[in-house]
């Protein structure tokens, strides 16, 4: 095992400790991380877990609990950093995820839907236009008062 005996040295608070090949250290003051209590192996294409009679340290494994002495000296390890390329694809997850969502809650399944839709949302985008629903469409337009008798139709669309 390739162990910093600097990084153990800090980690333990003890003033005559001296970290060893042979040095023993209590699972306890080891996050559950760091301590493996199973192996998996693979037999014809399937996983196999099995229990080990007595657990093994990971190679970055370094003692951080320690209960009888103050809170300080006992510090939670941050978890390993992801990788670049595995940041992007979660965040590549997330947003697609997002559309997805978007897609769902924006999905229209009659003509009933639209008009329910459009109908609450015109207030919001459209102050100025007007809307007619007709049994198979929508008849949006904008009307000018250049004059109070007279009135134009400046813009049109038709949902169908």
């Amino acid at each position: 095992m390739n162990r910093d005996s600097n990084k153990w040295l800090r980690s333990i608070p003890r003033a005559n400790m001296s970290v060893t090949k042979n040095a023993i250290i209590c699972q306890r003051h080891f996050e559950s991380r760091f301590v493996i209590v199973e192996d998996k192996i693979t037999v014809d294409g399937k996983e196999t877990v099995i229990k080990r009679h007595r657990p093994k340290l990971t190679d970055d494994a370094y003692p951080t609990i320690f209960g009888n002495m103050p809170s300080y000296l006992s510090t939670p390890v941050q978890p390993p950093q992801r990788t670049p390329s595995a940041r992007q694809q979660e965040m590549e997850q997330r947003h697609e995820e997002s559309i997805c969502r978007r897609l769902e809650s924006d999905k229209v399944t009659s003509f009933s839907d639209v008009v329910d839709t459009v109908s609450s949302r015109l207030s919001d985008y459209m102050k100025d236009w007007g809307c007619k629903v007709l049994s198979d469409c929508m008849w949006f337009y904008l009307l000018h008062f250049e004059s109070i008798p007279v009135w134009r139709v400046v813009f049109s669309c038709t949902v169908i």
